[in-house]
């Protein structure tokens, strides 16, 4: 895991480039490197994790010279592909994974990609052809940013480094109206105007100041029938195989615990591979996730880490988090992320991570619920609407989120697409709380067409878009969290072999009744204790709700009612009636969000 950057401009500032690079250093703390050419600059900060030796540096060339990378992360069956490439006739000189993807490159082009099992975020220049290459993994694990003017094209890491090359620092104003229901971002769109994100599966090929963009990877839900125990036999073994691959490493590797199935379910696959698995956790006072993760440490008998973070630890160092993340935190779980890498710092260099089981394999509860809706929804279409209203009010009490009963309520009607996601923190309350800003819908507008991509049932829909939006951010949390503390973190499950997997298991081996991960569930049933197995899913339980009341409600009331440029898209009436209302209701999320956006816009935009 590194720091990378480029630029191709007609002119190039070395000085600007090497402090760029320098932003990107929590990133990659063990070494930097550029490389400068005709109309490009490389810049590089390295995390040391496979071939710790000088031969590994980057940016890194070919033999001839005439081939330049620069690259982010990590392709697991490098071994694989370089000896196939020795039988080719290439030759190396180091035991990277950087150098095998350069030579791939140089072997088979742009279909190199299709032979990569890893995550990965990497930019190759040909001073041949004066071709610029640059290409995202399968499920966007690694960021990559851009921006693209007349006279320069600028990519990296991290959004900071980007704004490093005198961009000018403007909100993208046309996105913010969508941005506070989903509390997302969808697409390619950033806050910043003009920086865009390279989409995961996605390439770019940058020449005669022309991109040309193409997916390079995608999955279709074709279920396939097979017996339920020939299922589980079958995920049991990609799992194991796939956390195998994520251990291979030069430095020390350990794991993320949070008490539920998808972290001890990575535990037990790495005690096959080691005797000695380091854990890792981060405790913010719930007592039964506490209670669940030490059952898991002494099971497997872990090498285990923990640590208590209170509500002020927690608002000393929101602005250090928001600043790591380039953008506002979608959620207060980005909380533990934080906290945990920095007690991994020193003990672990590469952690393993459960990011992805719930939206291949159906989760989260909103998936039951909305899968009743629909049920119920076919029952009754019939009906008159004074009795389809009348059927709302009769069943809404089985939705206590108000996202939910929402939901219900217009898929008596037509689904609704603010609600699409299940993420919203601000929706009904956006006419009241919004101001001087376009009520233009780009971010829904993209949800319908990642909705509408698949023909497959609702339910598949539903994991689909969830793949392409929410966990999305779920990685650039989990990855902006991890190198605030030069933490490599690996998603096992997001090995593209369990992705295609699970777009071939029936929907109804995920989602079985009301338990979700059913199949998953039942394969890990002989592996862990079923205490672990069969709990109801939390999260990462954070306390916003009782800290926001009680411990940081000065903090809270100072930071949203201080004057800055924020509140020109803010009502600050309607903001200090949340606050009012939270005494009573819960308004976390709600303060959450207006809190988030507000100290991002005063430390990017207005500074």
């Amino acid at each position: 895991m590194c720091g990378i950057l480029g630029i191709y401009s007609r002119n190039i500032d070395k000085e600007q480039v090497r402090k760029a690079t320098e932003t990107l250093h929590h990133r990659g703390p063990d070494g930097t490197g550029y490389f400068f050419d005709n109309n490009i600059a490389f810049g590089h900060r390295r995390l040391a994790v496979i071939d710790l030796s000088e031969n590994a540096k980057q940016p890194m060339c070919n033999e001839s010279g005439d081939l330049w990378i620069t690259y982010n992360g990590e392709v697991y069956n490098f071994k694989e592909i370089k000896q196939e490439l020795e039988n080719k006739g290439h030759q190396f000189k180091s035991n990277s994974d950087t150098e095998v993807i350069l030579h791939a490159y140089e072997e088979w082009k742009e279909k190199c990609l299709e032979k990569f099992n890893g995550m990965f975020a990497l930019a190759i220049w040909n001073s041949r052809n004066r071709e610029l290459f640059l290409a995202r993994d399968r499920a966007g694990v690694k960021p990559l940013y851009y921006y693209f003017d007349r006279d320069k094209f600028i990519f990296a890491s991290e959004i900071k480094a980007i704004l490093e090359f005198s961009i000018e620092k403007k909100l993208n104003k046309k996105i913010l109206y969508d941005y506070f229901n989903y509390g997302i971002l969808v697409g390619e769109e950033t806050l910043f105007e003009n920086i865009k994100t390279l989409p995961a599966a996605h390439y770019f090929i940058l020449k005669n100041s022309k991109i040309t963009a193409k997916k390079w990877w995608d999955f279709e839900y074709s279920p396939e029938q097979k017996t339920e125990s020939a299922w589980i036999s079958e995920l049991r073994n990609q799992i194991a195989l796939s956390v195998e691959k994520r251990m291979i490493s030069d430095v020390p590797v350990g794991a993320f615990i949070s008490g539920g199935i998808d972290s001890a379910c990575i535990v037990a696959c790495m005690k096959k591979f080691s005797e000695n698995v380091k854990t890792f956790y981060v405790c913010s006072g719930d007592a039964d996730e506490r209670k669940n993760v030490e059952l898991t440490a002494k099971y497997f008998n872990t090498e285990h880490n923990e640590i208590f973070i209170s509500a002020n630890e927690f608002a000393e160092n929101l602005q250090d988090m928001i600043w790591h993340n380039d953008m506002p935190l979608p959620w207060p779980s980005a909380i533990p992320l934080y906290f945990v890498s920095k007690l991994s710092k020193g003990k672990a260099t590469v952690v393993l991570t459960g990011e992805g089981s719930d939206e291949l394999f159906a989760g989260y509860r909103r998936y039951s619920l909305l899968k009743r809706t629909t049920e119920i929804n076919s029952k009754i279409k019939f009906l008159p609407q004074f009795a389809r209203n009348s059927s709302f009010n009769l069943t809404s009490f089985l939705f206590k989120d108000v996202r939910y009963r929402k939901n219900f309520e217009i898929l008596l009607k037509k689904f609704n697409f603010d609600y699409a996601t299940g993420t919203n923190a601000i929706t009904s309350e956006r006419e009241k709380l919004l101001k001087n800003l376009p009520k233009e819908n780009p971010l829904q507008q993209k949800v319908i067409s990642i909705f509408n991509e698949k023909t497959t049932d609702f339910l598949n829909k539903l994991l689909y878009l969830d793949f392409r939006t929410y966990l999305q951010e779920l990685l650039m949390k989990q990855d902006k969290m991890g190198m605030a503390a030069s933490i490599e973190a690996r998603t096992p499950f997001l090995d593209y072999n369990i992705i295609e997997l699970a777009a071939k298991i029936p929907s109804n081996l995920k989602l079985k009744g009301n338990t979700g991960k059913y199949i998953f569930k039942k394969a890990m049933e002989t592996i862990l204790p079923k205490q672990i197995v069969w709990q109801k899913k939390k999260g990462f339980p954070v306390p916003i709700d009782k800290w926001f009341r009680h411990e940081l409600h000065g903090f809270i009331q100072e930071e949203l009612s201080r004057d800055s440029g924020a509140l020109h898209y803010l009502n600050k009436d309607y903001i200090k009636k949340i606050l009012e209302m939270h005494k009573r209701h819960n308004c976390s999320l709600q303060i959450w969000a207006l809190l988030n956006f507000k100290l991002w816009h005063e430390q990017f935009i207005e500074q």
